[in-house]
């Protein structure tokens, strides 16, 4: 029987995403975990990882050798903070911050001008908990398009 995994723990490993790793979920342990693109190599290569890095290196490992064992979490693109920052512009009530936020997420630098704007605005804990609520939706559609079993044990 596999273990529930922890949604908060699922969450976490999502907000940290980025391009050199893929995050999984072990099915029989619930345990999730990041494999950084570095630590595949080694395994590939059989190179000798340095004593920070074998943890990582044996659970690449195990990825490779039973893939059937791990799902992929979602992935940035999967995630989309960009239409995340553009619903929370919707949800605000006071049409000028609206604005000012909305014109900030143009173009290149968008996430940096936004979050400038949500600490100029004063609106950078409704943002956070925003966020957390949209990262625990795509979490728990995500755990149930996989017939997940999950524990939901984040703090509202």
């Amino acid at each position: 029987m596999a273990a529930k995994a922890s949604l908060k723990a699922i969450i976490d490993e999502m907000s940290m995403s980025f391009d050199e790793a893929t995050s999984y979920l072990e099915k029989e342990t619930g345990k999730v975990f990041m494999v950084s693109d570095e630590a595949f190599s080694l395994v590939k290569d059989g190179g000798a990882p340095p004593d920070w890095q074998e943890e990582e290196v044996e659970l690449g490992k195990k990825v490779l050798e039973n893939g059937e064992s791990f799902i992929e979490l979602p992935d940035k693109y999967e995630i989309d903070e960009y239409r995340i920052m553009e619903d929370f512009i919707d949800s605000l009530e006071d049409e000028r911050v609206a604005e000012d936020l909305s014109d900030a997420i143009g173009g290149k630098g968008a996430f940096r001008r936004f979050k400038d704007g949500i600490h100029h605005h004063g609106v950078q804990e409704d943002w956070y908990k925003f966020k957390d609520q949209a990262l625990k939706k795509i979490a728990m559609d995500w755990c149930e398009s996989e017939d997940i079993e999950y524990i939901d044990d984040c703090k509202d």
